[in-house]
């Protein structure tokens, strides 16, 4: 049986949105027939836009800067996709766009956790409480080396 995944990435201006014949650009992402936009901060004059090819019309300044910006944000976004294929993360678009993004590192290395606890406890915890703390950071440690995951 094969794993299939439709993925896709359209941009797209919005038009309801337009202001003096210049529309706001967005990527539409699919992925297994769910979708979200992502707004590309950006817009562009809306009779250059070329719907069947995603790009704007000709050779002017704004066409070639445009496009060019449209497939570095194109490769980014099908990067992000593989990169999470890869790790064999949750496939979704809110986790594709998260990792285009950079939002997506929120988890934290448990010897970051005990430090944050540390520093933020010492002047609340008392003594004997903290020490207790540092007891079981050590056991943790220790038990991680055993296990051959760096610390």
């Amino acid at each position: 049986m094969r794993n299939s995944v439709t993925f896709g990435i359209v941009f797209i201006p919005k038009s309801s949105k337009a202001k003096n014949g210049k529309a706001p650009l967005y990527a539409r992402i699919t992925l297994n027939g769910e979708r979200i936009e992502l707004s590309l901060k950006r817009r562009i004059t809306q009779n250059l836009w070329d719907e069947r090819k995603s790009r704007l019309r000709g050779c002017s300044a704004e066409s070639i800067q445009v496009n060019g910006s449209l497939d570095r944000i194109y490769n980014k976004i099908y990067e992000s996709f593989r990169q999470l294929q890869n790790e064999n993360k949750l496939l979704n678009v809110s986790a594709i766009k998260q990792r285009y993004l950079g939002a997506d590192d929120s988890f934290k290395k448990l010897s970051e956790l005990l430090n944050y606890h540390t520093e933020n406890m010492k002047s609340i915890l008392k003594y004997g409480t903290m020490k207790n703390y540092y007891t079981t950071e050590r056991y943790l440690y220790k038990f991680l080396i055993k296990l051959g995951i760096p610390g």
